[in-house]
């Protein structure tokens, strides 16, 4: 029965400059889904069209329908407001709008972040941990062509040693929330 399985909470973030990248992440990571799992799709929402929106739920529902799942999406806007603090990088503060998570989504002990830019091959519940297992888990990519000074000049108020280095590159991870709320960096 699609009600009896477990659902897992997979969030991402775009505004309409990013949006052709949400659509292809969320609807990957429904048609690459195993069947196992039920998902809630939270999308923050930097200005969306409504009729974008509207055609990308058609899409996954067309493809939950296939792979016998339950698929839930919930849209919270996002504000300038919210990111002023943020540098603007590439034209969008958006990126940086997973940074808000902990306080947006506290009613949540965790989710999966998706990035936008993502393309979905496996069942995105194969980067959920097993039960019980509360140990954070992260994927990433090396970017080899960017630099902590040259992409991020603004971290240099941040003691780094290597800033000619190159960085991780996140583009899932599984956020237990109730640990970042002890973490400095989100107080």
């Amino acid at each position: 029965m699609i009600n009896e399985r477990p659902t897992l909470t997979i969030v991402s973030n775009a505004d309409e400059k990013f949006f052709p990248g949400l659509a292809v992440a969320v609807t990957s990571a429904v048609a690459a889904a195993s069947g196992k799992y039920n998902y809630d799709f939270i999308i923050l929402d930097g200005g969306l069209k409504r009729s974008d929106l509207s055609k990308l739920e058609s899409q996954i529902n067309q493809l939950a329908a296939v792979k016998n799942i339950s698929v839930g999406i919930e849209y919270l806007e996002i504000t300038e407001s919210q990111l002023k603090l943020f540098p603007e990088r590439r034209g969008s503060r958006m990126t940086y709008a997973k940074l808000v998570l902990p306080q947006l989504l506290s009613r949540l002990d965790s989710i999966i972040y998706l990035d936008a830019d993502v393309l979905c091959f496996k069942g995105i519940e194969s980067v959920h941990p097993p039960d019980g297992d509360k140990h954070w888990l992260l994927a990433g990519a090396r970017d080899f062509f960017g630099t902590l000074e040259k992409d991020c000049p603004w971290l240099a108020k941040v003691s780094l040693t290597e800033r000619s280095s190159p960085y991780i590159n996140c583009r899932g991870a599984v956020d237990e929330f109730k640990r970042l709320e002890r973490n400095e960096l989100y107080r």
